[in-house]
């Protein structure tokens, strides 16, 4: 899944605030003894269940599927 599209599923943010919000660097992923490189800018980063990212902060948590 792509991240942007995991903030969109997990933060319940729209897709564009998702964007907006990694743009910004307030996304990390998977937290590197160097923390400079667990910054991502890219919204077409794959990622996956085993990944740790953090939305300022915090763990989002994919919300349930709605039908």
């Amino acid at each position: 899944m792509r991240l942007d599209r995991f903030g969109c599923k997990s933060a319940e943010l729209s897709l564009q605030q998702g964007v907006c919000c990694i743009h910004q660097a307030k996304v990390c992923f998977n937290e590197p003894v160097v923390l400079d490189e667990s910054v991502v800018l890219d919204e077409a980063t794959q990622v996956y269940e085993n990944n740790n990212i953090k939305l300022d902060g915090n763990k989002p948590t994919c919300r349930p599927f709605r039908y």
